[in-house]
């Protein structure tokens, strides 16, 4: 877990000793360069309970806190989200709010209002146990991992950050689920920035879970939906026709009216402590027709009999088949609802 980004306070710090490079070129040069146990630090709130359980005993913390460079949201070509910014200002962006939508879902009730304000997208992503809700809502928009490191970069996109380094390679999010408590990263390294690509025009995201405990990260089911749709002349201009409907299959039966049509999908299902499971042969009966309650039967029945076991939960296997429909069917609505409308402020399900 060496070179990786782990997150501390910085009161916690008097027994270790604290070092604070200038730039990115001057943490990857320093971490290489020292031989004791030592790692990247920012927020605090995935290493204090290791150094509090005794799993690890740090000689040297390098601290990412204060770099512009990785505590930024950009809107460029998409959108690129620095390591060190925060899961509250993630959650507080408009424009991720609107566009990428289920980041926010992801985030913005992820644990308490003050450790959102502390943690940080790289430190709950690149530790042992990586955040289920972030890596599974990122994996909806497919970024690329920009990494910084002593290796020639693999990529032209994004020379010359400040102090003239460049970054050491690019990965896919999928590389933080493969091997849990195995993050892909090399001691020097650490997450730089997360490239997300841009979308294309009606395209909705969706991220729900259910837990045992509302702030909680540890979730027992959770799932995501991007899908982008084209409709027919005869669709409302607000999205408030939904109020008064009180069923799925209503919702979906207006659908069909409107002539809706599914262009693309990504349906995952998300577990604590395991990968997320993608529903491809879901997926492949969603897209290309239009979306009505027989659709959406086949679509859910396909989901629970291509539902892989969830081991390590605290729900038994009926149980979990049931809540990923009602998930699933609420994340599926929800996406379809903010392609459709997308200039309006979203607004809770207060029905569906």
């Amino acid at each position: 877990m060496k070179g990786n980004i782990i997150e501390i306070e910085e009161d916690e710090l008097s027994t270790y000793e604290l070092h604070t490079p200038r730039n990115i070129k001057e943490a990857v040069e320093m971490m290489s360069s020292l031989d004791e146990e030592a790692y990247y630090i920012s927020g605090g709130t995935k290493l204090i309970p290791l150094i509090g359980r005794n799993k690890i005993a740090p000689k040297h913390l390098i601290s990412l806190k204060e770099m512009p460079d990785l505590r930024n949201i950009k809107r460029e070509k998409g959108l690129r989200l620095g390591s060190g910014t925060t899961l509250f200002e993630v959650a507080h962006d408009e424009f991720i709010r609107r566009h990428y939508s289920a980041l926010f879902d992801a985030t913005h009730e992820l644990g308490p209002r003050e450790i959102r304000k502390i943690a940080t997208l790289g430190g709950s992503i690149c530790g042992t146990t990586p955040s289920m809700h972030l890596v599974c809502s990122l994996l909806l928009f497919d970024p690329d991992v920009a990494v910084a490191g002593m290796d020639p970069p693999t990529h032209q996109y994004g020379t010359g950050v400040q102090g003239g380094f460049l970054y050491g390679r690019f990965m896919g999010i999928d590389r933080f689920i493969v091997d849990v408590g195995q993050p892909p990263l090399k001691k020097q390294e650490f997450v730089k920035e997360f490239v997300l690509p841009p979308l294309w025009e009606k395209t909705g995201s969706a991220y729900i879970k259910v837990s045992q405990k509302k702030a909680k990260d540890l979730g027992i089911l959770a799932a995501g939906v991007r899908i982008r749709v084209s409709a027919g002349e005869g669709l409302p201009q607000s999205r408030n026709v939904f109020a008064g409907m009180g069923a799925l299959s209503d919702i979906f039966s207006a659908l069909e009216s409107w002539k809706v049509k599914c262009e693309e999908v990504l349906i995952l299902l998300g577990r604590p402590e395991e990968p997320p499971i993608r529903f491809r042969n879901a997926e492949d009966i969603l897209k290309g027709n239009a979306v009505s309650p027989g659709i959406f039967d086949e679509v859910i029945g396909t989901v629970l009999a291509d539902m892989a076991p969830a081991t390590g939960t605290t729900a038994e296997a009926w149980y979990r088949g049931e809540i990923a429909k009602i998930l699933i069917s609420r994340a599926l609505v929800k996406a379809i609802d903010r392609a459709l409308w997308p200039d309006e402020k979203i607004r809770p399900e207060n029905t569906w």
